[in-house]
């Protein structure tokens, strides 16, 4: 099995070919959120409203009781606000994946078609979503594996009242959790671009080669989703710290704009994620770019419905 490996810079190369779909994936993050967020600001403002100036000047709980009385009568909806548009995120999140990694390997240098490219992703979208599905089955048992693991060391540790074997199981626990998510976040990306060559049917298969590729290139694998991965959370992180710094913000429509523009740069990441294992489908490159433009010459994109979208 012929490889390349992941690069970061190809994800910047890969953001600014599809800038397009990276507007298209902030609107749709927003969407997503826009009832979530208007029933938390409709629940906080009243009582943000009501808060003095200096913090300290509020009774030790008092705070946390103000809040716990904003959120009285809208956990429920909050919560159905809050699911459906983490189902909403995951569906689009594969079908613009599927789209993407589709669109790359038929239309290759092609300026990019949104309608056309959706229509890949509808096409593309069940085999994509079982990639994912993969990826989460493997980590779920892979973390619950060491959570139980860890368990049955912490409870020896406290039995024993080892203070530090206890904080060392806790600290390598949480490490191994964030390494296997880590490593089957990156097989999964890896394994859609395996699953977009024209010689893929197995999305199981895929999934597999793409967690070759990244032991095989563990560190461009690291770097890639290390540096995107940052960005996009560094933005949401920011865009919280200003509204928890400015008050009067998380009760105006500056709001919006302060979440909007971290939203954006956290769609602009998760597109460049995705682009920097473009290489591992072996279609692109200095070595493979002839016969990869060769093959899309020869057969375009498959027909989709909306290629005058």
């Amino acid at each position: 099995m012929t490889t390349d490996r992941p690069s970061a810079a190809a994800g910047a190369r890969e953001l600014r070919r599809f800038a397009r779909i990276g507007v298209a994936v902030w609107l749709a993050d927003i969407a997503a959120l826009v009832p979530a967020w208007l029933i938390l600001v409709g629940a906080l403002s009243p009582a943000l409203g009501r808060l003095p100036n200096d913090l300290g000047m509020l009774q030790p709980g008092e705070l946390a009781v103000i809040v716990r009385g904003a959120f009285t009568g809208v956990a429920r909806p909050l919560e159905v606000a809050l699911a459906a548009g983490g189902i909403l995120l995951w569906t689009w999140r594969v079908l613009w994946r599927a789209g993407m990694t589709s669109w790359r390997v038929w239309a290759g240098e092609r300026p990019v078609r949104t309608g056309e490219l959706l229509g890949l992703g509808l096409t593309g979208w069940w085999p994509v979503a079982r990639v994912h599905v993969t990826g989460l089955v493997v980590s779920a048992s892979g973390i619950s594996l060491l959570v139980a693991a860890a368990l049955v060391m912490i409870m020896r540790a406290w039995t024993a009242m080892a203070e530090v074997p206890l904080v060392a199981v806790v600290l390598t626990g949480c490490l191994g959790v964030v390494l296997v998510r880590a490593v089957c976040r990156a097989a999964t990306l890896a394994g859609i671009w395996r699953l977009a060559r024209p010689d893929r049917r197995s999305a199981v298969l895929a999934w597999l080669e793409g967690l070759w590729v990244v032991l095989r290139h563990p560190l461009a694998s690291a770097a890639a989703v290390l540096l995107w991965s940052a960005v996009g959370l560094g933005a949401v992180m920011l865009a919280a710290i200003v509204l928890l710094a400015v008050r009067s913000l998380a009760a105006s429509s500056w709001g919006l704009v302060v979440v909007a523009a971290g939203a954006l740069l956290e769609a602009a990441a998760a597109v460049a994620l995705v682009g920097a294992f473009a290489p591992v489908s072996g279609l692109f490159g200095p070595r493979s770019s002839a016969g990869s433009a060769h093959t899309t010459q020869r057969s375009g994109p498959p027909a989709t419905g909306l290629e005058n979208g």
